[in-house]
């Protein structure tokens, strides 16, 4: 026995064209934003080496930013 389908909620398209299309916009801003990470990944490991060499000023201050 199955429960009966329910309404959807207010406010949500019913359209699926409109969910795929969200979808799609929502995957590419995500992938977009994985993109940032991995650029900020390496500000910050350069950051890190250049902070290990003795009386590196320009270092400490890429680490912190």
């Amino acid at each position: 026995m199955t429960a009966p389908a329910m309404p959807a909620p207010p406010g949500l398209p019913l359209d699926p064209a409109v969910r795929r299309r969200a979808a799609i916009e929502l995957g590419l801003l995500q992938g977009l934003y994985l993109l940032f990470m991995v650029v900020w990944f390496m500000v910050v490991v350069a950051g890190a080496m250049a902070a290990g060499s003795a009386g590196s000023v320009l270092g400490v201050l890429l680490f912190f930013a």
